[in-house]
């Protein structure tokens, strides 16, 4: 992870779970991309973040389905990136194999 990267990330991270944490609604900006601090969004689908201490890096989840869907990367443009990627590849998995992909909202779990 570059130096600023890192340094973005921990703000986010101080910024989410410190008293006094960001809403959910307030966008931030890492470096080029403008993001909630929470979540990621693409084509109706939700993907939280968190960093992982043990793998050092982050890791993210695909929210709200019952298909178990993980990306994970090193930088917010990383991350960015492989949750599309991963969005757009189980989709065409999915319609691959002639199978309907989980909509977003239909866990009832709400994970």
């Amino acid at each position: 992870m570059q130096r600023t990267d890192l340094r973005s990330f921990i703000l986010l991270f101080i910024a989410i779970y410190s008293d006094n944490h960001l809403s959910l609604d307030q966008t931030i900006q890492i470096g080029n991309i403008p993001m909630n601090p929470d979540f990621l969004q693409y084509r109706g689908y939700t993907g939280s973040i968190r960093f992982s201490t043990e793998d050092g890096l982050m890791v993210g989840k695909v929210l709200g389905i019952n298909d178990s869907l993980n990306f994970d990367g090193r930088s917010a443009e990383e991350m960015k990136a492989r949750f599309e990627n991963t969005i757009d590849d189980y989709l065409m998995f999915c319609a691959a194999c002639g199978v309907a992909p989980d909509l977003p909202g239909t866990c009832p779990h709400g994970d």
